[in-house]
């Protein structure tokens, strides 16, 4: 089965950051809602709301020269396990299918004026797109698809990280003057309404960052992988489990698919006619009618299988799973995993607590 990476239309959803004033944001970060009042800012502008007979409050930017100005996410320094940042999380729905959006009046604009539009994480981390200036005087919808920022990152820079988002807008002008007003200032993000099983992303949301854990590394024959949450729908730790350390999933609210994630693509032909192999405890099991599976995934390509096609049905008790790669699993590309994860149906996890051990690539002997 090759991994369709497009998760994207039909559906959408949009994020409105600006209307008749900035909009307080109302976000999930771990599980738990919270309010985010975005910040006007800017530098080497002015930036100040102005009212419109028709529109109500608009912002106005007013450049001398090189300058931007920006919303950005509230300061959440003093809440504890909260960043201050945004997570566009929904993968290709957002850096395929994502857009940035809103309406733009030009006031003046010299004729070396040139505007970027642009996503931050950082001053080290970020990426823009130029957009045509509108007719002066005329208010005018812009869209920015999100894939033309992410391809003009800040050079020797990583570029946006869409976990962790400081500013989702920023206007930045180039040039020896010009003034603009803005309005209907907003993010969208495209979503498959009718996902298959196997895809990780079933929507795209916007959510609160909160403080990610400190990183817990599992050998993987002799290598070190992360133990890894995916989608922010499951803790994990270390636990103990008579006298052993074993890693522990717990699912919440939020769909999840955790597991294992190699720290960069492995080269895993040598397996090809071998096995996965591991040891798991049902601690606590999904909603009823929510089989578990396990999903072995490449860069570009995936295998997903039942959990019971690899051993039993999972209980309280410690019981021993052994896949073979010449199966289903072996569908993903070896020359290049990235990760394997193990979880209930999607959207049907809530409650269920695993625990997992001797996780391995064997050899057909």
């Amino acid at each position: 089965m090759k991994l369709n990476t497009d998760a994207g239309h039909p559906g959408s959803h949009e994020f409105v950051l600006f209307d008749d004033g900035v909009i307080e944001q109302k976000l999930m970060a771990d599980e738990e809602s919270i309010t985010n009042q975005l910040v006007i800012g800017s530098d080497n502008a002015n930036a100040k709301l102005v009212s419109d007979s028709k529109r109500g409050q608009v912002l106005q930017l007013d450049f001398a020269n090189h300058g931007k100005g920006y919303l950005q996410s509230q300061d959440m320094s003093k809440v504890d396990g909260l960043e201050s940042a945004l997570w566009l999380a929904g993968g290709s729905g957002w850096t395929i299918h994502g857009e940035v959006k809103f309406d733009m009046k030009v006031l003046d604009a010299g004729e070396d004026s040139k505007f970027l539009v642009k996503l931050a994480s950082s001053e080290e981390q970020k990426g823009s797109a130029t957009i045509e200036i509108p007719q002066s005087g005329e208010w005018t919808p812009v869209s920015v698809k999100i894939s033309d920022i992410l391809k003009n990152p800040l050079p020797e820079n990583g570029g946006v990280d869409m976990d962790a988002v400081a500013k989702p807008f920023v206007l930045e002008h180039q040039g020896t003057g010009a003034g603009v007003q803005l309005d209907n200032i907003r993010l969208k993000c495209a979503y498959n309404t009718e996902p298959e099983d196997w895809q990780i992303h079933k929507t795209c949301v916007f959510l609160q960052r909160a403080t990610p854990p400190e990183p817990i590394y599992y050998s993987v024959n002799d290598k070190d992988w992360l133990v890894w949450g995916c989608c922010g729908g499951a803790k994990f730790s270390m636990v103990e489990d008579n006298g052993e350390k074993v890693i522990e999933y717990r699912f919440g609210k939020a769909s999840a698919a955790p597991g294992l994630q190699a720290l960069r693509p492995l080269e895993l032909t040598e397996f090809a006619n071998g096995y996965i192999e591991f040891d798991l405890k049902q601690v606590n099991p999904p909603p009823v009618g929510s089989p578990w599976y396990i999903k072995l995934e490449a860069k570009a390509s995936g295998g997903q299988v039942l959990l019971t096609e690899g051993g039993l049905e999972p209980t309280e008790e410690w019981q021993h799973y052994k896949f073979p790669l010449s199966g289903g699993l072996g569908e993903a590309e070896l020359s290049n995993i990235k990760q394997v994860m193990i979880f209930p149906e999607w959207a049907k996890s809530e409650g269920a607590v695993m625990r997992l051990k001797n996780f391995k690539f064997t050899k057909d002997n």
